[in-house]
């Protein structure tokens, strides 16, 4: 789990590139925000290139002294199919 700490800014820019070559089978991106599970902000937030490598996140004007969850999730395209994800707590400050 990853915790970020933030004023409020107009965007993040998540990249989900792997950190080695992979000699597997190609990855396959996908971020998603949970406004379901999100302790205090439960406004949907929008997520530009959700289905690629490099994703932008923008953090809602209204969402100060608020959090979200964003769920980052990698799958490879093998077989059978590994998927790995990671939690980013984003705590906008006011």
């Amino acid at each position: 789990m990853l915790d970020k700490d933030l004023k409020w800014a107009l965007a993040i820019l998540l990249s989900l590139v792997p950190s080695a070559p992979s000699l597997a089978a190609p990855l396959k991106p996908r971020i998603v925000v949970l406004t379901d599970i999100s302790p205090t902000y439960t406004r949907d937030v929008i997520i530009s290139g959700s289905d690629s490598s490099r994703a932008t996140i923008e953090v809602p004007p209204d969402s100060a002294g608020k959090s979200f969850h964003v769920i980052c999730e990698v799958t490879d395209t093998g077989t059978p199919r590994l998927t790995r994800y990671q939690r980013v707590i984003v705590e906008v400050k006011p």
